[in-house]
């Protein structure tokens, strides 16, 4: 997903962990969790995810990152109430 938001030279960022909510990036609050959608692990998929994520984008292509990064306020898949705990997990995100 190479593309960049003009605002605050965001560069849209996706995430999973199997049992917690996808993580994408926000331009003002960065890491934000979704707790509807549960790990995506094909290339397809996590596409799709990204169009979805950023519908204001043309997302045509995704990369895995090369460097592993830790994302913070991963909560429980379909947790509808506030996160209490949130966690945080090392994760090779996709852009």
């Amino acid at each position: 997903m190479v593309a960049s938001y003009a605002k605050k030279n965001h560069e849209p960022m996706v995430a999973f962990i199997c049992g917690k909510g996808a993580m994408h990036t926000d331009p003002d609050l960065g890491w934000t969790s979704d707790r509807n959608t549960d790990c995506v692990e094909n290339k397809e998929a996590i596409l799709d995810y990204c169009k979805k994520a950023y519908p204001l984008l043309d997302v045509t292509n995704i990369v895995e990152t090369s460097e592993f990064q830790h994302v913070k306020g991963w909560c429980p898949i379909g947790n509808k109430e506030a996160c209490k705990s949130p966690e945080a997990f090392k994760v090779r995100p996709y852009r």
